[in-house]
């Protein structure tokens, strides 16, 4: 019963709300001006937007911290990394609402 109460809390429209606000956040901008956001870095990464935001408010603050780090420091906007990942993963989880 526990694992089903887990999985409700889970799927709450608190956790949702923090998701699309986690995708909407701007990493940067590309050379031809377009907006480089969470949700790009994730698709360009080949994994679900949405179940990942999601799965990134639902694990403990650090954790979500260190894997949305790993991320930003795979990924390039035009050619150049994330010279900061891991305080650029920080403020990504708090413009969401997420305590870090």
């Amino acid at each position: 019963m526990k694992e089903l109460l887990f999985t409700l809390k889970g799927c709450s429209p608190t956790v949702e709300e923090r998701a699309r606000r986690l995708l909407k956040f701007e990493l940067g901008f590309e050379e031809t001006g377009a907006t480089v956001t969470v949700s790009t870095l994730f698709l360009h990464c080949h994994v679900d937007p949405v179940e990942t935001a999601s799965h990134l408010m639902r694990i403990p603050p650090r954790d979500a911290i260190e894997h949305l780090a790993e991320w930003i420091h795979s990924f390039q906007i035009d050619g150049e990394f994330c010279p900061a990942p891991k305080e650029m993963a920080r403020a990504a989880l708090y413009h969401a609402g997420r305590a870090v």
